[in-house]
Protein backbone atom coordinates (compact mmCIF):
# COMPACT_ATOMS: atom_id res chain seq x y z
CA UNK A 1 0.00 0.00 0.00
CA UNK A 2 2.81 2.38 0.91
CA UNK A 3 4.50 1.52 -2.35
CA UNK A 4 1.34 2.46 -4.29
CA UNK A 5 1.12 5.81 -2.43
CA UNK A 6 4.75 6.62 -3.29
CA UNK A 7 4.10 5.85 -6.96
CA UNK A 8 0.93 7.99 -6.90
CA UNK A 9 2.80 10.93 -5.28
CA UNK A 10 5.62 10.60 -7.82
CA UNK A 11 3.08 10.70 -10.67
CA UNK A 12 1.47 13.83 -9.18
CA UNK A 13 4.86 15.55 -8.81
CA UNK A 14 5.85 14.64 -12.36
CA UNK A 15 2.49 15.89 -13.67
CA UNK A 16 2.90 19.18 -11.79
CA UNK A 17 6.45 19.59 -13.13
CA UNK A 18 5.35 18.94 -16.71
CA UNK A 19 2.43 21.33 -16.30
CA UNK A 20 4.81 24.02 -15.02
CA UNK A 21 7.27 23.52 -17.88
CA UNK A 22 4.72 23.47 -20.68
CA UNK A 23 2.69 26.27 -19.16
CA UNK A 24 5.58 28.80 -19.56
CA UNK A 25 5.73 31.17 -22.56
CA UNK A 26 8.36 30.46 -25.23
CA UNK A 27 11.94 31.45 -24.45
CA UNK A 28 11.80 34.44 -26.81
CA UNK A 29 8.98 35.90 -24.71
CA UNK A 30 10.68 35.69 -21.33
CA UNK A 31 12.45 39.01 -21.55
CA UNK A 32 9.83 40.69 -23.69
CA UNK A 33 6.21 41.57 -24.05
CA UNK A 34 3.35 39.14 -24.36
CA UNK A 35 2.37 37.46 -27.60
CA UNK A 36 5.59 38.30 -29.39
CA UNK A 37 4.98 42.05 -29.51
CA UNK A 38 8.61 42.91 -28.92
CA UNK A 39 9.74 40.80 -31.83
CA UNK A 40 7.09 42.47 -33.93
CA UNK A 41 8.24 45.94 -32.86
CA UNK A 42 11.86 45.06 -33.42
CA UNK A 43 10.99 43.78 -36.86
CA UNK A 44 9.18 47.01 -37.63
CA UNK A 45 12.04 49.21 -36.48
CA UNK A 46 14.78 47.28 -38.22
CA UNK A 47 12.93 46.79 -41.49
CA UNK A 48 10.85 49.96 -41.61
CA UNK A 49 10.00 50.98 -45.16
CA UNK A 50 12.45 53.31 -46.85
CA UNK A 51 11.26 56.83 -47.61
CA UNK A 52 9.94 57.12 -51.16
CA UNK A 53 12.49 57.91 -53.84
CA UNK A 54 12.06 61.31 -55.49
CA UNK A 55 10.84 61.53 -59.07
CA UNK A 56 13.79 63.79 -59.82
CA UNK A 57 16.64 65.40 -57.90
CA UNK A 58 19.51 67.80 -58.48
CA UNK A 59 21.90 70.18 -56.74
CA UNK A 60 21.24 73.91 -56.53
CA UNK A 61 24.09 76.33 -55.86
CA UNK A 62 23.25 79.88 -54.86
CA UNK A 63 25.13 83.02 -53.90
CA UNK A 64 23.41 85.86 -52.13
CA UNK A 65 23.14 87.69 -48.85
CA UNK A 66 22.03 86.52 -45.43
CA UNK A 67 23.38 88.88 -42.79
CA UNK A 68 26.60 88.65 -44.85
CA UNK A 69 27.39 87.43 -48.37
CA UNK A 70 27.10 83.64 -48.50
CA UNK A 71 27.48 80.71 -50.87
CA UNK A 72 24.99 77.91 -50.22
CA UNK A 73 24.40 74.45 -51.64
CA UNK A 74 20.96 72.83 -51.60
CA UNK A 75 19.67 69.33 -52.35
CA UNK A 76 16.44 69.63 -54.33
CA UNK A 77 14.05 66.67 -54.60
CA UNK A 78 10.81 66.57 -56.57
CA UNK A 79 7.89 64.38 -55.50
CA UNK A 80 5.06 64.84 -58.00
CA UNK A 81 4.03 68.49 -57.65
CA UNK A 82 5.98 69.01 -54.43
CA UNK A 83 9.55 70.26 -54.06
CA UNK A 84 11.62 69.43 -50.98
CA UNK A 85 14.73 71.57 -50.51
CA UNK A 86 17.42 70.86 -47.92
CA UNK A 87 20.42 73.11 -47.37
CA UNK A 88 23.55 70.98 -47.35
CA UNK A 89 25.90 73.73 -46.21
CA UNK A 90 26.50 77.47 -46.20
CA UNK A 91 29.82 79.31 -46.48
CA UNK A 92 30.18 82.93 -45.40
CA UNK A 93 32.02 84.97 -48.03
CA UNK A 94 34.00 88.16 -47.74
CA UNK A 95 32.61 89.35 -51.08
CA UNK A 96 29.44 89.36 -53.12
CA UNK A 97 29.29 86.90 -56.03
CA UNK A 98 27.65 87.70 -59.36
CA UNK A 99 28.19 84.38 -61.18
CA UNK A 100 28.75 80.69 -60.39
CA UNK A 101 30.73 78.28 -62.58
CA UNK A 102 30.73 74.71 -61.24
CA UNK A 103 33.57 72.40 -62.31
CA UNK A 104 32.12 69.01 -61.49
CA UNK A 105 35.14 67.00 -62.66
CA UNK A 106 37.51 68.55 -60.12
CA UNK A 107 34.89 69.32 -57.45
CA UNK A 108 35.54 73.04 -57.46
CA UNK A 109 33.29 76.03 -58.07
CA UNK A 110 34.35 79.42 -59.39
CA UNK A 111 32.70 82.45 -57.81
CA UNK A 112 33.11 85.70 -59.75
CA UNK A 113 33.06 88.72 -57.46
CA UNK A 114 30.41 91.34 -58.09
CA UNK A 115 33.10 94.01 -58.50
CA UNK A 116 34.33 91.96 -61.52
CA UNK A 117 37.93 91.99 -60.29
CA UNK A 118 38.46 88.50 -58.82
CA UNK A 119 37.58 84.86 -59.35
CA UNK A 120 37.48 82.90 -56.11
CA UNK A 121 37.86 79.11 -56.03
CA UNK A 122 35.54 77.18 -53.73
CA UNK A 123 36.65 73.64 -52.86
CA UNK A 124 33.49 71.49 -52.74
CA UNK A 125 35.24 68.68 -50.84
CA UNK A 126 36.82 70.88 -48.20
CA UNK A 127 33.82 73.23 -48.20
CA UNK A 128 35.93 76.36 -48.08
CA UNK A 129 37.39 79.08 -50.28
CA UNK A 130 40.84 78.23 -51.60
CA UNK A 131 43.71 80.50 -50.63
CA UNK A 132 44.29 81.29 -54.28
CA UNK A 133 42.42 84.13 -56.02
CA UNK A 134 42.46 84.55 -59.81
CA UNK A 135 42.83 88.11 -61.11
CA UNK A 136 44.46 89.89 -64.05
CA UNK A 137 46.49 93.12 -64.20
CA UNK A 138 44.62 95.85 -66.04
CA UNK A 139 47.37 96.88 -68.45
CA UNK A 140 46.62 99.58 -70.99
CA UNK A 141 48.91 102.04 -69.24
CA UNK A 142 47.01 101.79 -65.97
CA UNK A 143 48.65 101.35 -62.60
CA UNK A 144 50.28 97.94 -62.40
CA UNK A 145 48.43 97.20 -59.17
CA UNK A 146 45.06 97.83 -60.81
CA UNK A 147 43.03 94.70 -61.56
CA UNK A 148 41.22 94.35 -64.87
CA UNK A 149 37.46 93.85 -65.03
CA UNK A 150 36.31 90.32 -65.87
CA UNK A 151 33.21 91.03 -67.95
CA UNK A 152 32.35 87.45 -68.97
CA UNK A 153 33.41 83.89 -68.18
CA UNK A 154 32.66 80.40 -69.57
CA UNK A 155 33.83 76.81 -69.28
CA UNK A 156 34.33 74.33 -72.13
CA UNK A 157 31.99 71.28 -72.28
CA UNK A 158 34.79 68.96 -71.15
CA UNK A 159 35.65 71.41 -68.35
CA UNK A 160 39.29 71.58 -69.43
CA UNK A 161 39.32 75.25 -70.42
CA UNK A 162 38.09 78.44 -68.79
CA UNK A 163 37.63 81.60 -70.87
CA UNK A 164 37.60 85.04 -69.24
CA UNK A 165 37.04 88.34 -71.07
CA UNK A 166 39.01 91.37 -69.83
CA UNK A 167 37.64 94.87 -70.29
CA UNK A 168 40.71 97.12 -70.36
CA UNK A 169 43.19 94.72 -71.92
CA UNK A 170 40.69 93.82 -74.70
CA UNK A 171 41.59 90.14 -74.56
CA UNK A 172 39.99 86.80 -73.82
CA UNK A 173 42.21 84.77 -71.50
CA UNK A 174 42.15 80.98 -71.83
CA UNK A 175 43.07 79.10 -68.67
CA UNK A 176 43.47 75.40 -67.97
CA UNK A 177 40.88 74.24 -65.44
CA UNK A 178 43.25 71.92 -63.58
CA UNK A 179 45.66 74.62 -62.36
CA UNK A 180 44.03 77.86 -63.62
CA UNK A 181 47.12 78.96 -65.54
CA UNK A 182 46.75 81.16 -68.63
CA UNK A 183 47.73 79.24 -71.77
CA UNK A 184 46.58 81.76 -74.39
CA UNK A 185 45.64 85.42 -74.52
CA UNK A 186 43.42 86.21 -77.52
CA UNK A 187 43.27 89.86 -78.59
CA UNK A 188 40.09 91.19 -80.15
CA UNK A 189 38.58 94.40 -81.48
CA UNK A 190 34.99 93.55 -80.65
CA UNK A 191 34.29 96.15 -78.00
CA UNK A 192 33.09 95.13 -74.55
CA UNK A 193 32.55 91.35 -74.32
CA UNK A 194 29.45 90.65 -72.22
CA UNK A 195 28.97 86.91 -72.83
CA UNK A 196 31.15 83.90 -73.68
CA UNK A 197 30.06 80.44 -74.81
CA UNK A 198 31.80 77.21 -75.86
CA UNK A 199 29.88 74.95 -78.23
CA UNK A 200 30.12 71.15 -78.33
CA UNK A 201 33.18 71.36 -80.61
CA UNK A 202 34.96 73.77 -78.26
CA UNK A 203 34.52 76.72 -80.61
CA UNK A 204 34.42 79.90 -78.53
CA UNK A 205 31.68 82.46 -79.19
CA UNK A 206 31.91 86.04 -77.96
CA UNK A 207 28.98 88.42 -77.59
CA UNK A 208 29.92 92.08 -77.69
CA UNK A 209 27.94 94.94 -76.22
CA UNK A 210 29.40 97.20 -78.90
CA UNK A 211 31.61 100.20 -78.33
CA UNK A 212 28.60 102.47 -77.84
CA UNK A 213 26.56 99.94 -75.88
CA UNK A 214 23.74 100.18 -78.40
CA UNK A 215 24.48 97.16 -80.57
CA UNK A 216 25.00 93.45 -80.00
CA UNK A 217 27.66 91.61 -81.99
CA UNK A 218 28.49 87.91 -82.29
CA UNK A 219 32.05 86.68 -82.92
CA UNK A 220 33.69 83.25 -83.01
CA UNK A 221 37.18 81.86 -82.44
CA UNK A 222 37.50 78.33 -83.83
CA UNK A 223 38.89 75.71 -81.49
CA UNK A 224 40.39 73.86 -84.47
CA UNK A 225 42.51 76.93 -85.21
CA UNK A 226 43.69 77.15 -81.60
CA UNK A 227 41.53 80.27 -81.18
CA UNK A 228 44.09 82.27 -83.16
CA UNK A 229 41.55 83.84 -85.51
CA UNK A 230 38.41 85.72 -84.51
CA UNK A 231 35.69 86.24 -87.09
CA UNK A 232 32.63 88.42 -86.83
CA UNK A 233 29.41 86.53 -87.54
CA UNK A 234 26.75 89.24 -87.35
CA UNK A 235 25.29 92.00 -85.20
CA UNK A 236 21.98 93.67 -84.36
CA UNK A 237 20.97 97.24 -83.58
CA UNK A 238 19.81 96.71 -79.99
CA UNK A 239 21.72 96.22 -76.76
CA UNK A 240 21.37 92.89 -74.96
CA UNK A 241 20.43 93.03 -71.27
CA UNK A 242 20.01 89.26 -71.00
CA UNK A 243 21.10 86.36 -73.19
CA UNK A 244 20.77 82.62 -73.67
CA UNK A 245 21.83 79.94 -76.14
CA UNK A 246 19.66 77.40 -77.94
CA UNK A 247 22.13 74.58 -78.52
CA UNK A 248 19.62 72.13 -80.01
CA UNK A 249 20.69 72.96 -83.60
CA UNK A 250 24.05 71.87 -85.10
CA UNK A 251 25.26 75.46 -84.66
CA UNK A 252 24.02 77.48 -81.68
CA UNK A 253 21.40 80.22 -81.94
CA UNK A 254 21.91 83.15 -79.57
CA UNK A 255 18.81 84.71 -78.02
CA UNK A 256 18.82 88.20 -76.50
CA UNK A 257 16.42 90.46 -74.62
CA UNK A 258 16.36 94.26 -74.58
CA UNK A 259 14.50 95.54 -71.51
CA UNK A 260 13.84 99.13 -72.59
CA UNK A 261 11.99 98.01 -75.73
CA UNK A 262 10.72 94.61 -74.55
CA UNK A 263 12.26 93.04 -77.65
CA UNK A 264 13.51 89.47 -77.94
CA UNK A 265 15.93 89.06 -80.86
CA UNK A 266 18.39 86.46 -82.12
CA UNK A 267 21.60 85.90 -84.04
CA UNK A 268 22.00 82.53 -85.79
CA UNK A 269 25.66 81.47 -85.80
CA UNK A 270 25.12 79.14 -88.78
CA UNK A 271 23.33 81.51 -91.18
CA UNK A 272 24.65 84.77 -89.67
CA UNK A 273 21.08 86.08 -89.81
CA UNK A 274 19.76 88.31 -87.06
CA UNK A 275 16.30 89.67 -86.36
CA UNK A 276 13.44 90.30 -83.98
CA UNK A 277 11.66 87.24 -82.60
CA UNK A 278 8.91 89.01 -80.68
CA UNK A 279 8.22 92.47 -79.26
CA UNK A 280 6.47 92.82 -75.91
CA UNK A 281 5.77 95.81 -73.69
CA UNK A 282 8.91 97.58 -72.42
CA UNK A 283 10.13 96.49 -69.01
CA UNK A 284 8.95 99.02 -66.43
CA UNK A 285 11.56 98.33 -63.76
CA UNK A 286 15.14 99.58 -63.88
CA UNK A 287 17.90 97.01 -64.31
CA UNK A 288 18.83 95.39 -60.99
CA UNK A 289 21.91 93.26 -60.49
CA UNK A 290 22.78 90.93 -63.35
CA UNK A 291 19.44 89.40 -64.40
CA UNK A 292 19.20 86.16 -66.37
CA UNK A 293 15.75 86.42 -67.92
CA UNK A 294 15.85 84.10 -70.92
CA UNK A 295 15.68 80.32 -71.20
CA UNK A 296 16.04 78.89 -74.72
CA UNK A 297 15.53 75.26 -75.69
CA UNK A 298 14.59 73.55 -78.97
CA UNK A 299 13.16 76.62 -80.61
CA UNK A 300 11.13 77.66 -77.59
CA UNK A 301 11.90 80.70 -75.43
CA UNK A 302 10.89 81.41 -71.85
CA UNK A 303 11.09 85.07 -70.82
CA UNK A 304 10.96 85.83 -67.09
CA UNK A 305 9.71 89.29 -66.08
CA UNK A 306 9.32 90.47 -62.51
CA UNK A 307 7.60 93.73 -63.50
CA UNK A 308 4.52 91.92 -64.82
CA UNK A 309 5.01 88.83 -62.59
CA UNK A 310 4.89 86.41 -65.52
CA UNK A 311 6.89 83.87 -67.49
CA UNK A 312 6.11 84.32 -71.19
CA UNK A 313 6.40 81.35 -73.57
CA UNK A 314 7.46 82.26 -77.12
CA UNK A 315 7.46 79.80 -80.01
CA UNK A 316 7.53 80.35 -83.76
CA UNK A 317 7.91 84.09 -83.27
CA UNK A 318 4.67 84.32 -81.27
CA UNK A 319 3.73 84.63 -77.63
CA UNK A 320 1.87 81.35 -77.08
CA UNK A 321 1.15 81.41 -73.33
CA UNK A 322 1.96 83.06 -70.01
CA UNK A 323 2.47 81.66 -66.52
CA UNK A 324 1.56 83.84 -63.55
CA UNK A 325 4.38 84.23 -61.00
CA UNK A 326 3.29 86.68 -58.28
CA UNK A 327 6.35 85.79 -56.21
CA UNK A 328 8.76 87.39 -58.73
CA UNK A 329 10.48 90.41 -57.21
CA UNK A 330 13.69 92.18 -58.18
CA UNK A 331 16.32 90.65 -60.45
CA UNK A 332 15.17 87.64 -62.47
CA UNK A 333 17.45 84.60 -62.21
CA UNK A 334 17.19 81.61 -64.53
CA UNK A 335 19.40 78.53 -64.72
CA UNK A 336 19.46 75.09 -66.28
CA UNK A 337 19.89 73.49 -69.65
CA UNK A 338 21.57 70.49 -71.18
CA UNK A 339 20.04 67.21 -70.05
CA UNK A 340 18.26 68.67 -67.04
CA UNK A 341 14.54 68.00 -66.95
CA UNK A 342 13.69 71.33 -65.31
CA UNK A 343 14.70 74.98 -65.58
CA UNK A 344 15.13 77.15 -62.51
CA UNK A 345 13.21 80.43 -62.34
CA UNK A 346 14.07 82.46 -59.24
CA UNK A 347 13.59 85.92 -57.80
CA UNK A 348 16.51 87.94 -56.49
CA UNK A 349 14.37 90.01 -54.15
CA UNK A 350 12.11 87.40 -52.57
CA UNK A 351 14.56 84.45 -52.84
CA UNK A 352 11.63 82.32 -53.99
CA UNK A 353 12.09 79.83 -56.79
CA UNK A 354 10.13 77.54 -59.05
CA UNK A 355 10.97 74.75 -61.46
CA UNK A 356 9.69 74.87 -65.01
CA UNK A 357 9.28 71.43 -66.56
CA UNK A 358 10.83 71.45 -70.03
CA UNK A 359 8.37 69.56 -72.16
CA UNK A 360 5.06 70.78 -70.70
CA UNK A 361 6.03 74.22 -69.32
CA UNK A 362 4.52 73.22 -66.00
CA UNK A 363 5.68 75.38 -63.09
CA UNK A 364 6.22 73.80 -59.66
CA UNK A 365 6.70 76.33 -56.88
CA UNK A 366 9.51 75.62 -54.46
CA UNK A 367 9.24 78.31 -51.79
CA UNK A 368 12.05 80.38 -50.29
CA UNK A 369 15.71 79.36 -50.32
CA UNK A 370 16.62 78.88 -46.67
CA UNK A 371 19.10 81.31 -45.15
CA UNK A 372 18.97 84.00 -47.86
CA UNK A 373 17.50 87.49 -47.73
CA UNK A 374 18.51 88.27 -51.33
CA UNK A 375 19.71 86.10 -54.20
CA UNK A 376 22.48 87.19 -56.57
CA UNK A 377 23.02 84.17 -58.83
CA UNK A 378 22.30 80.46 -59.03
CA UNK A 379 23.32 77.30 -60.87
CA UNK A 380 21.80 73.81 -61.03
CA UNK A 381 23.25 70.44 -62.04
CA UNK A 382 22.44 66.76 -61.58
Amino acid sequence: MKKIKKIYIAILLLSALLAFIYGQPPLNRINGEKAGHVAENISKSTSSPKPPAPDYSFTLRAAGVSSMPVYSLYDVKIFGDTIKTEKRFECVLGFGAREIINLKNIQKTLLISDNEREIYIFDEKERKISGRVISFPAGGGLNGAEKDSITAIAKSPDEKLIAAALKNKKTVELLTADNFQTVLSVEHDAGNIIFLYFDAKNNLYMVSGGRDGKRTGLYMAAGGLSYSKIEKISDFSLAADSFAVDASAPRPVFIFYNRSSGTVFSIDSASAQSGVIVSATPQREALQGRPVQIIADKGEIKLIRSDIKKISIVKGGKLTSEIDCPELDGAEIAAGGGNLKYFLAASGGSCKFGLLEKSENKLIRGGILEGLSSLGCADICE
